[in-house]
Parts: structure tokens; C-alpha cells; sequence
């Protein structure tokens, strides 16, 4: 296998990395690694593998089928050699959601039910769901029953629904970003890993390698410090830091849309007067700040039942009314984003089945939803960013 990244053209950030083919044979050994290792990964940290199985196998029926196993064992590599020269890298689209993925240390975005487990191997890995947090990360600190250690808390309860239907499965979205910094070494580095003979007649697959400079900005913070920020430092004092760049990058969205100036610049003051605030909340306020509507924004339309800021919540509020799976995928598919001339046909549907007015009327004004996987990874940076701002002020001035 030849590996080979394309650098973004000069002033742009999008890249991309291409590598040669894999023949079928490949494919097969690729797809055993990939299942052995994701076993091992749930074996170390829940002492069972049978845990997660259940989102597991299809996953790897559809990596199988789709033939993207060397997507991911590619992205293993980058997601390592990022860390190891002390950048993160940013997990765009639907991949964000994988169980794969996240078994692999690709990303940090568990999508299992939330739960509680205990590190302790002499506690057998006690295992625990929590029933009443969306975000593992936003529950009540537990002990152990059994050797009274703090339990650690994960998972973000998402759904199995990034990859369409078993019978027509999709390859999900292989698009990253990465500190443009690391590049060259990244590439010296795979195509020592998966060196072949480069050939003139070789086929290509591809996906996009853009340039971040959100990950550029938080490598080069711990570069200078030398610590990293553990999810467990998190407080709300770090979500309220996140919220107050969220709101200064909104004031940034008035010079692009000078028709709302004046709705923007109330939207922004709401996010910097937030007293409280946990990392769901972060995630859907970010899903809302991302999404087009073509109302104005206002906070208090999250605490309304009938609103949706991600494409979760609204595939939640189209199952409540009696929608089936199969249609509920076929909004995923297509989105609520640049729904065109098949927009006034889902109107239709959802009065169909009785849908309440208000979700009716939402749905009309939305243009772009965007999925919670990919908010909770742009947040956990987002975080990270916080963090290093509010314990090394300094930062700023280097």
C-alpha cells in the first residue's frame, strides 16, 4: 500500500489523503484485526467483550461490506502520531458516532448508553448504566460499591442510525482535520508503516485530511505547558469559558449576515449571561448556534419540547409520532438540509401523522441540523481550549 497526502492549495485548508486499493485478501485481514482489536479494547475496559456487541457486529458487518477497513486502520495510525507530537485531531461527520472508532482510540466520543464503570480489575470492572443523564460525563460523581474508588463515568448514548439500514449500509464520513503542522511527518511516517511499490496502474482511494487550527492552536498550548486537560478537571467554570468564545465567534457572524445584526448580537448575550451550564447542554447550544433557521435565535426555544437543534432530536420526535424506522432513516439520509423541492413532501408526511403544529412549523424553518457526534467532538475541543485559557492565562501573551 502507497500512502500519499495532498496538502491543502495555499490559503486553503482542505486536504486530502490517498492510498492504493486493497485487494480482497487485504480486506479480510484487515476486517479480523479490526475485530480482534476492538474486542481486546472492551475486554480492558469493561472485562467482558460481550458489552457493546451488540453495536459492535454491525458496525463491522458494514465496514466489511462497505470495504473501508483500511479507512480505519489508516486513521488508527494518524490518530497515534498525532498524539504522540501532542496534537488532537478533529473527527468530522458521522464517524464521530463509531464504536469502532472509539474502541481504536480515533476518537474520544463513546457512543454506548451512558454508564459508571470501575477501573479496579480486582472489582471485576463493576458496570453500572445511568438512567437519568443523557452525557455519562454530566452524572453525579459515584463510588464503587465494591473498593469505594471514584467510578469513572462514560458514554454518550447516541443511536445506530450514521450508517443507514444492514441491508443498504453507507460508508461513513472518513473526514479529519488535523494540525497542518504534523503533515509531513504523519506521511513519513504511514508509508513507512504500509510501504509498497508505487505503481503507475495502481487504483486510489481517498478521504479528506483538511488542516485545523483549532488543533493546531491546542498542540501548541500543551507544547508550552506540558499538560494535558483530563476530562474529570472539567467544571462549569470550563463550560462558561467555552460558552463566552462560542458567543465572541457569533459577534464574528454579524460581518456575514448584516440582515440579522441585530438578532445575533441578543443570541451572543444570551450565551455569555449563562450562570450554569454541563456538556450536554454545551453540545446542544453549539448544534444551535451551527444550525440555519430562519428565525431568529433565542435560548428559551430549547426548553420547548416540540424544538430540535440536532438531527437526534428530531429522528426522536418523528419515532414519538409513529414514524417507522425506515422513514425516520430516510430523513437521516437526505437531512433536513438542503431539502429542496422534497422539503413540502415530508410536510406532508409529519401531518400525515399528526404532528404537533409547532414541530410542523420548525421544521419548516430549518435548512441544516447538525448530528450530536460531530458537536461533542468540536466541544471537547472547544474545552480543551477552555481549559488551558483558564489555568495558563499566560498563554495568551506567548
Amino acid at each position: 500500500m502507497n500512502i500519499e497526502i495532498i496538502s491543502p492549495e495555499e490559503s486553503k485548508t482542505c486536504g486530502k489523503l490517498r492510498f492504493s486499493a486493497p485487494i480482497q485478501e487485504e480486506i479480510e485481514k484487515a476486517t479480523k484485526e479490526i475485530w480482534q482489536l476492538c474486542c481486546d479494547r472492551l475486554g480492558k475496559l469493561y472485562g467482558v467483550t460481550e458489552l457493546g456487541l451488540e453495536w459492535l457486529a454491525p458496525e463491522i458487518y458494514n465496514v466489511q461490506v462497505t470495504e473501508t477497513t483500511h479507512n480505519f486502520l489508516i486513521l488508527k495510525e494518524i490518530a497515534e502520531l498525532s498524539r504522540e507530537k501532542g496534537y488532537p485531531i478533529l473527527v468530522e461527520g458521522n464517524l464521530s458516532s463509531s464504536l469502532i472508532a472509539y474502541l481504536l482510540g480515533i476518537t474520544n466520543v463513546n457512543p454506548l448508553k451512558a454508564h459508571y464503570y470501575c477501573e479496579n480489575e480486582e472489582c471485576s470492572k463493576i458496570y453500572e448504566e445511568i438512567k437519568d443523564n443523557v452525557f455519562g460525563i454530566d452524572a453525579e460523581d459515584k463510588l464503587c460499591p465494591k473498593c469505594k474508588r471514584k467510578m469513572t463515568k462514560d458514554g454518550y448514548s447516541l443511536k445506530f442510525i450514521a450508517w443507514g439500514p444492514l441491508r443498504h449500509p453507507k460508508a461513513p464520513d472518513f473526514s479529519i482535520e488535523i494540525a497542518p503542522e504534523i503533515r509531513p511527518f504523519i506521511e513519513d511516517r504511514l508509508n513507512q508503516k504500509f510501504k509498497s511499490v508505487k505503481s503507475d496502474e495502481e487504483s486510489y482511494l481517498e478521504f479528506n485530511m483538511n488542516d485545523s487550527c483549532q488543533c493546531s492552536d491546542i498542540g501548541n498550548m500543551y507544547k508550552q505547558i506540558g499538560v494535558k486537560p483530563e476530562t474529570e478537571q472539567y467544571t462549569n467554570e470550563v463550560y462558561l469559558r467555552a460558552l463566552k468564545n462560542l458567543s465572541e465567534k457569533a459577534k464574528e457572524m454579524v460581518e456575514e449576515d448584516e440582515k440579522d445584526e441585530e438578532g445575533i448580537l441578543k443570541f451572543a448575550d444570551e450565551l455569555r449571561n449563562i450562570k450554569n451550564c454541563d456538556f450536554h447542554t454545551l453540545c446542544r447550544i453549539f448544534a444551535y448556534h451551527c444550525a440555519s433557521f430562519k428565525n431568529g435565535k433565542s435560548l428559551k426555544n430549547l426548553d420547548n419540547p416540540d424544538f430540535f437543534v440536532t438531527r437526534e432530536e428530531l429522528i426522536s420526535q418523528l419515532a414519538a409520532i409513529g414514524f417507522s424506522a425506515k422513514s425516520y432513516l430516510d430523513f437521516v439520509k437526505h437531512g433536513v438540509w438542503s431539502l429542496g423541492e422534497r422539503k413540502e413532501k415530508y410536510i406532508e408526511k409529519l401531518k400525515e401523522h399528526n404532528a404537533p403544529e409547532q414541530l410542523i412549523e420548525n421544521f419548516k424553518n430549518t435548512t441544516n441540523l447538525w448530528p450530536m457526534c460531530a458537536c461533542i467532538t468540536r466541544m471537547q475541543l472547544a474545552c480543551e481550549k477552555a481549559w488551558y485559557e483558564l489555568n495558563f492565562p499566560e498563554l495568551k501573551n506567548r
